[in-house]
């Protein structure tokens, strides 16, 4: 792969890593807001969602850090 191929995908992967850190901490915060007003019915499945959402951000960090090893 060439370098201007690399930075291309690179900039996606930090662009996608900031966008799930967005997702991360806002579905935080919706966890947060359930637990204290007492909506048991929907935790479990916000916090699954979560689950989810920190999964897939690792994935794109994971790349990230592939690309920029590849750029050296």
């Amino acid at each position: 792969m060439d370098r201007e191929t690399i930075l291309k995908q690179l900039a996606l992967a930090e662009h996608l890593v900031a966008v799930g850190e967005v997702h991360v901490e806002r579905q935080r915060l919706i966890l947060e807001d359930l637990e204290r007003d007492g909506h048991v019915h929907t935790l479990e499945e916000a916090k699954e969602l979560l689950k989810r959402f920190e999964e897939v951000l690792a994935l794109h960090i994971e790349d990230r850090d592939r690309l920029k090893k590849m750029l050296g």
